[in-house]
C-alpha cells in the first residue's frame, strides 16, 4: 500500500525537479550573452579577438597572478598568447567568452572594462571566477545540455588553467621571480639553476 502511494509522490518530484531545472536552464540562456558578440571587431587580426579583447585577456593573466604586468611583460604574453590563439580556435572562442564575463563582471562593480577596474575590484572579479564550481552534477549536466553553460563552466575548467600556463612559460614570470635570464636567452645556463622566490 506504501508502495502505490509513493509513485504518485516520487513522480511528481520528478516532474518539478526537471520543471525547475528547465527554468533554469532557460533563465541561464537569456543571462549570459553569446559567445563572440561583442568580441570580434574591425580591429581583429589573425588572432581572432580583437586587439582590446586580447589587452583586456592580459590584464586578466596579470590580476590573475597579483601583478601589474610592466610593457616588457606585456610584450612577452601578448606574443605568446597571440601566437596561441592563431593556432587554436577553440582557445580563440574560450577567450573571448572569459572577456565577456569579464566585462559583465567589471560593469557589476560599476568599472566601464575589466582593464579599468582598481586592484581591489579586479581581486573581487578573480574570486568569482576561482569560485566557478566546474566538476559539480549541475554544471556537468548543464554542460552537457547548453552550449552557452558549457562555454561559461569551461572558462573555470580550461581557460583559466591554460592562462595560467602561459605566464608559468613566459619571461614574465622568470622576472617576477627575480631571474634574469631563462630558457631561450642566451648566456651561463646555470644561472637558472639556482632557485628563485616562489611565483607571485
Amino acid at each position: 500500500m506504501n508502495d502505490y502511494r509513493s509513485k504518485p509522490l516520487d513522480r511528481r518530484r520528478l516532474l518539478i525537479a526537471a520543471s525547475v531545472g528547465g527554468i533554469a536552464l532557460a533563465a541561464f540562456e537569456l543571462g549570459w550573452p553569446r559567445p563572440g558578440a561583442g568580441i570580434r571587431g574591425d580591429e581583429e587580426g589573425s588572432t581572432g579577438l580583437a586587439a582590446a579583447a586580447t589587452l583586456t585577456v592580459l590584464a586578466f593573466i596579470g590580476a590573475l597572478f597579483g601583478r601589474d604586468l610592466s610593457a616588457e611583460d606585456i610584450d612577452d604574453l601578448s606574443d605568446r598568447l597571440c601566437f596561441r590563439l592563431s593556432a587554436d580556435a577553440t582557445f580563440t572562442n574560450e577567450c573571448a567568452v572569459l572577456v565577456q564575463y569579464l566585462e559583465r563582471l567589471a560593469r557589476e562593480q560599476e568599472a566601464t572594462t575589466f582593464r579599468n577596474c582598481s586592484d581591489a575590484q579586479k581581486e573581487a572579479i578573480i574570486q568569482r571566477i576561482t569560485r566557478i564550481s566546474s566538476k559539480s552534477l549541475a554544471s556537468r549536466v548543464l554542460s552537457r545540455v547548453s552550449r552557452t553553460a558549457r562555454d561559461y563552466y569551461r572558462i573555470r575548467q580550461s581557460t583559466v588553467w591554460q592562462l595560467s600556463w602561459l605566464y608559468r612559460q613566459s619571461g614574465a614570470a622568470w622576472r617576477a621571480r627575480g631571474y634574469t635570464r631563462w630558457p631561450g636567452i642566451p648566456g651561463d645556463w646555470r644561472e637558472i639553476l639556482a632557485p628563485g622566490s616562489p611565483y607571485p
